[in-house]
């Protein structure tokens, strides 16, 4: 079996894992401890963040996917700059999203919040898309490198673990809803670090 054969089929494995918890989440947990305003709220930063990190990159992850296997292949690892410059463009994609937030945030708010309560926590989704924009751009990265596996582990399973263990935490009274919509919005923290490290741990 081919190499890209078999983490096909892991990346399969792992997503319909992450699918299955997912639906546990969704259909079971969530409306076991959460009222229809408070799943609206958590689905709301989902939507929003998912929207804004993606607008965050500014078109780099299409060329990211394109060239870095070739930049990497050519130029080394030292004289590679492709990844500093499309940091710095989603930084200052991130950058222009915090001045368009301030000054739209009423805006932002009607389109792509469907909750009552999420104008109130609207600040949330900063945190939120800010560790997403970083995953998603060290995820580009990962592809090239052929970790692809590990990638979808993080996405698919990893979070929606960690939504898992939110969730109980919070329905057993560990966590008020204040700082479960906090730890949610820092999801993709621990994935985004795992990452990382595991990019500078390949040395490549």
């Amino acid at each position: 079996m081919g190499i890209i054969q078999k983490q096909g089929i892991q990346s399969s494995l792992l997503i319909m894992l992450g699918f299955v918890i997912g639906a546990v989440n969704l259909l079971v947990l969530f409306p076991l401890f959460f009222t229809k305003t408070e799943m609206g709220l958590v689905r709301a930063l989902i939507d929003t963040g998912a929207t804004l990190s993606l607008f965050c990159t500014l078109g780099t992850l299409p060329v990211v996917y394109k060239f870095y296997p070739f930049y990497n292949q050519y130029l080394g690892k030292f004289k590679n700059d492709l990844p500093i410059l499309t940091l710095t463009v989603n930084l200052i994609g991130f950058g222009i999203l915090l001045l368009l937030g301030w000054q739209q945030k009423d805006f932002i708010i009607r389109k792509l919040g469907k909750s009552p309560s999420f104008a109130a926590n609207f600040s949330y989704v900063y945190p939120y898309t800010f560790f997403l924009l970083m995953f998603y751009w060290l995820e580009s990265f990962a592809w090239g490198l052929r970790k692809g596996v590990y990638t979808n582990f993080l996405r698919e399973t990893a979070v929606r673990i960690l939504t898992t263990v939110l969730i109980l935490a919070f329905g057993f009274g560990l966590i008020s809803l204040q700082n479960f919509i906090l730890f949610f919005s820092l999801i993709y923290v621990i994935p985004t670090l795992l990452l990382l490290y595991s990019l500078v741990q390949s040395g490549e």
